[in-house]
């Protein structure tokens, strides 16, 4: 998905109180993200939604996955679609959880 490519370079552009998000920090939001892009099989923005996510954090908690790593993927999910409606690539309609 080329969104995700800019939403790498968004990140690296991007400031957090002055100071720009660490290299570990985007490789491992960009890995998480694509892993979840992946796994749920989106191909489009217009695929991504808010069940199979859903069931994809339930399968990872009973694979035994921990609630701060999910939290971690839920979160660059999140943050993601919240880009993508704020560059208006995707329209809000509760789609992402």
């Amino acid at each position: 998905m080329a969104h995700v490519c800019d939403y790498a370079e968004h990140m690296q552009a991007k400031t957090v109180r002055g100071r720009r998000l660490s290299a570990k920090h985007r490789v491992e939001a960009e890995r998480r993200l694509r892993r979840i892009i992946n796994d749920c099989g989106f191909n489009v923005l217009a695929d991504i939604r808010r069940d199979p996510i859903e069931r994809w954090m339930n399968l990872k908690e009973q694979q035994g996955m921990g609630a701060r790593t999910r939290n971690t993927y839920r979160s660059a999910i999140m943050t993601f679609c919240t880009w993508c409606v704020q560059t208006d690539r995707m329209e809000t309609q509760g789609n992402c959880i």
